[in-house]
């Protein structure tokens, strides 16, 4: 499976300050995962500080959050 992401946007805040960029997921069989990886990698390095499961304290600090999460038959 290929996932492919494209984003519409730069991830750079005002007057080109580093964006804070949080993923944070949860996946069973491995999809969401997948998905957030996608995701990662179609960002700039630099501007993700956080990539993992829910993480209160880690998000806090984040300006822009990506939320993926499974579900169970629809």
């Amino acid at each position: 499976n290929k996932i492919l992401v494209s984003l519409g946007c730069q991830s750079r805040g005002e007057r080109g300050k580093d964006l804070k960029i949080g993923i944070c997921f949860e996946s069973v069989t491995g999809n969401t995962k997948q998905v957030a990886e996608a995701i990662a990698s179609a960002l700039s390095k630099e501007d993700i500080v956080y990539l993992g499961g829910p993480d209160a304290e880690a998000l806090e600090q984040c300006q822009l959050i990506f939320v993926g999460f499974w579900t169970d038959q629809g």
